[in-house]
């Protein structure tokens, strides 16, 4: 879970992702618990690839309906999700 973590990680630059990953497989437990220690952040939001304040209403397909639309646009403008990820939502919604 660490190594898909620091993968999916927006946050953190390609030369952070590789020492991360060398020391996660050299040295795997205090890897882990280094990682998990300074990004703690990432696991409050659960493993399913949303950030913590995405609904749960909102994440799964045919929920339709314009406060997901509305809540969806907010994110966006917030900067909590990208462009990509707003549109392919919307498409979702809109389906």
């Amino acid at each position: 879970y660490v190594l898909m973590d620091i993968f999916r990680s927006r946050d953190i630059g390609g030369w952070g992702k590789a020492g991360w990953i060398i020391l996660v497989i050299f040295l795997p437990l205090i890897g882990v618990l280094a990682y998990e220690i300074v990004h703690s952040d990432h696991f409050s939001g659960g493993r399913d690839g949303y950030p913590a304040d995405v609904p749960a209403q909102g994440r799964h397909r045919g929920s339709g309906g314009s406060s997901d639309l509305a809540q969806l646009s907010d994110l966006h403008d917030r900067g909590v999700i990208s462009d990509a990820e707003f549109e392919r939502g919307k498409e979702k919604i809109l389906q």
